[in-house]
């Protein structure tokens, strides 16, 4: 039969024969057998992570497999095969779905004798409500209307309920469930949808949703979490199966291949010896220090480590992993693209193979070629959907965006589902976290109560110690905290000096070899400083480069601050190097900044100093001095940080009054904790610590997870097409982030695959600078 033949769930080429996989009953048995396996393989893990019964798994396994079963019927429209198909028969030429599909299998599933078909097939009537929520939420993207609020174009939809391929699905869906009746046979049906809500089809859809939410509401939604939880855990699981299902017809021939190949990646586990050998090769000849002990003995649920740089927190947390959460696969969480693959380089990367390590982030294949100078794996790039990849990773290096992205229904989160539910977890640096995207960590351990997690910081504000403290004492736990070794806690590391002497400091230290880190709050005065230096030709770093261009010299600056080097240096960086950089500097510039984000960047001096044996001299404590910019009023220049008092409240107040708390001298770790504890703060925003994936129900909004900055990211003309195939992927490598241009009309500019494409003269480039908006002409 030809395309224009068949119901299909996925495109087919013109002319080519239609595969099995590719038709809607092929794509529903796909995915509901991936259900089967996903529940049969994790599906425990996901009840106990919410802290629901095991008993409850046929329960669970019914709701997610019935969903999976149906969750597609909705394509059995015109709108839907016009759009795969490019039909002739079409007369207005537009393919769009009037309705999504989803909603139109929402709809299907109101329809009385499908609902009592349903419910026959569940143990709990009221668990087709959680089916319609599961069926609702399989395709969440940002920005998309839920339930829809407007029909996207053409007067009506008609539902091939009377093609011979729906009577086979019909047959199909009769025989996998437990349902006595069967669902009997019948014509199209055509539903009115002209645009405005007071449509048939999407105000009928509307008086459904509101329906199936009240009755939800009725039921305790919130107040009983073992509903709003066993939701949440469906939602996803569907999401996961549906990526699964699709992804593997495009690489499996058959759906018992399908299965096979979940249940084989979700088995993976890690050897606690592989671990522990890891461990042992990183530290060498050392014994592990007793900090790194007591780290790896902690047997509380949620544990959190405060401890400077240089006192082996990774060591530690690699040993927690392997003696507190034997054969479980362990996520290493850390706040940026760059901190996660310099973790991988250091741990993970020369043991890859050994132990099926991985990395995982939006810009991981770039890293791998740039800054690892290694192939990502052929095998695993094929398939396309990468956050597959972490089912049968073992360990995982990634973004903290990978595991909370499900906090708010971010697909890679929920594709990532089946793994999470089996594994633990190290969040690094969690100091670093922005307000919203604490939020979402409280949420996680707040609702997730089956999960292992180990946090980590170099301090943490008082209030946002007792925000962990709170979520876990409303749950009957408690957070075990563990302090970093005193004698390294004390160490003196660091003194400030005035910054009037900084030009003559760094020219000074530059002359005796040493390595100066001057960090600026934004990319044009980085760029001054850097020219008042020329003379040194420093190295600059800011995230205003082409990616492949920034891992440059990502690499230049980590080469140029070698500890062996005897060669003096200077880089003159934005934030990008507070985190990004495992560098040791002999002297720092900075401007004044929030306090954590200082804290931060003293972490980039003398960041290798370590107590002294017994009878010789403590090291020498390392310089830095706090610049304030100013604007051509004399106020502080706050950008890019917020001076709104939601946000940061009065820092620069702050900061100026932490500073005057660590003094001038023998300043160690210790002394920027306590004094930073110290310091009034805000409490944590209750409204901020919410999840809509947890709170969801019917409803699927995906949202942001970081506080959002308004940015551009652009292509500049000939690298979209000369140098790249134009994939966004080969894109991301010459993609460079910009603030707004300061043009008129710029919305309107070219756009390539989602990146802006200004014209050549906007946008000056160089590879070892990065980039600038030109200067505006009186024009503009």
């Amino acid at each position: 039969m030809t395309i224009h033949e068949r119901l299909l769930a996925k495109k087919v080429e013109r002319g080519e024969a239609v595969p099995h996989l590719a038709t809607l009953r092929g794509h529903l048995q796909s995915v509901h057998s991936a259900a089967e396996a996903i529940t049969d393989v994790a599906g425990v893990a996901m009840l106990e992570t919410f802290g629901i019964d095991a008993d409850q798994l046929p329960r669970f396994r019914k709701i997610v497999t019935l969903a999976a079963a149906v969750h597609d019927i909705g394509k059995a429209n015109d709108h839907f095969l016009g759009m795969l198909t490019r039909a002739a028969d079409r007369a207005d030429n537009d393919y769009r779905q009037a309705v999504r599909h989803e909603w139109l299998t929402w709809w299907w599933l109101h329809q009385p004798h499908v609902r009592e078909w349903a419910e026959q097939s569940l143990e709990h009537p009221d668990d087709w409500y959680l089916v319609l929520c599961c069926v609702a939420g399989h395709h969440p993207k940002f920005g998309r209307s839920t339930p829809p609020d407007h029909a996207e174009g053409g007067s009506k939809i008609k539902l091939l309920f009377g093609h011979s391929d729906f009577g086979q699905v019909l047959d199909w869906l009769s025989e996998v469930t437990a349902a006595e009746t069967k669902l009997p046979r019948g014509p199209d049906v055509i539903l009115r949808c002209a645009q405005g809500l007071n449509d048939d089809a999407v105000a009928e859809i509307h008086r459904q949703f509101v329906a199936v939410r009240t009755h939800i509401d009725n039921l305790g939604w919130g107040e009983r979490d073992d509903w709003q939880h066993l939701c949440a855990a469906a939602k996803a699981c569907l999401v996961a199966a549906d990526v699964a299902g699709s992804a593997l017809s495009d690489r499996q021939s058959s759906v018992v291949a399908h299965t096979r190949w979940i249940v084989d990646q979700l088995q993976v586990q890690p050897a606690v010896d592989d671990i522990e050998q890891l461990v042992k090769e990183r530290l060498g000849d050392h014994d592990e220090r007793p900090f790194q002990t007591e780290v790896a003995a902690a047997g509380a649920r949620v544990t959190l480590v405060t401890a400077g740089c240089g006192s082996g927190k990774t060591v530690a947390a690699w040993l927690w992993a392997a003696r507190q959460c034997p054969q479980q696969r362990v996520f290493f969480c850390y706040p940026t693209t760059g901190t996660a693959t310099e973790g991988f380089r250091g741990y993970l990367f020369a043991e890859q193979t050994k132990l099926g390590a991985k990395l995982f982030h939006s810009r991981a294949p770039i890293d791998f070629d740039v800054i690892l100078n290694a192939e990502p794996d052929e095998d695993d790039a094929s398939l396309q959907i990468s956050s597959l990849e972490a089912w049968g990773t073992p360990l995982v290096c990634c973004t903290v965006d990978t595991v909370l992205g499900i906090m708010q229904n971010q697909r890679r989160g929920l594709h990532a589902w089946p793994a999470l539910a089996q594994s633990a977890f190290v969040f690094d640096e969690i100091h670093a976290y922005d307000d919203k995207l604490f939020g979402s960590l409280l949420r996680f351990l707040n609702d997730l109560l089956g999960l292992r997690v180990l946090l980590m910081t170099a301090s943490l504000p008082a209030p946002r110690l007792k925000a962990i403290e709170e979520v876990l004492n409303d749950q009957d736990d408690q957070l075990h905290v563990i302090r970093g070794p005193a004698k390294l806690e004390q160490l003196p590391r660091y003194h400030r000096f005035d910054p009037a002497d900084v030009h003559q400091a760094i020219v000074d230290e530059i002359h005796v070899g040493g390595r100066v880190l001057y960090i600026c709050n934004v990319v044009d005065r980085a760029m001054a400083v850097a020219d008042e230096f020329a003379e040194f030709h420093p190295l600059i770093y800011h995230s205003r480069f082409r990616y492949e261009d920034r891992v440059e010299q990502h690499k230049a600056v980590v080469g140029a601050f070698d500890r062996d080097s005897t060669k003096g240096c200077l880089a003159v960086c934005t934030q990008v190097a507070e985190m990004s950089l495992d560098i040791s500097a002999t002297l720092l510039v900075t401007e004044i900044c929030p306090v954590p984000a200082l804290i931060q960047r003293l972490g980039r001096l003398n960041r290798h100093a370590q107590p002294a044996s017994e009878g010789e001299k403590e090291p020498p404590t390392m310089p830095f001095s706090v610049i304030e910019p100013l604007q051509d009023d004399g106020s502080i220049a706050v950008m890019p940080y917020s001076d709104e008092e939601e946000d940061y409240g009065d820092w620069p107040t702050q900061t100026r009054e932490w500073l005057d708390a660590l003094g001038t001298k023998d300043i160690h770790q210790k002394t920027l904790a306590d004094a930073w504890s110290n310091i009034a703060t805000a409490d944590v925003d209750a409204e901020l610590i919410t999840s809509t994936w947890i709170e969801g129900g019917p409803a699927t909004v995906v949202d942001s997870l970081r506080e959002s900055s308004f940015s551009v990211t652009v292509v500049r003309p000939g690298d979209d097409a000369a140098r790249v195939t134009g994939h966004k992927s080969e894109l991301t490598r010459v993609a460079i982030p910009m603030p707004p241009p300061p043009f008129k009309g710029w919305q309107d500019w070219r756009h390539r695959n989602g990146y802006l494409v200004p014209p050549a003269d906007k946008i000056t480039y160089n590879n070892q600078r990065g980039a600038q908006w030109n200067r505006l002409t009186a024009s503009e």
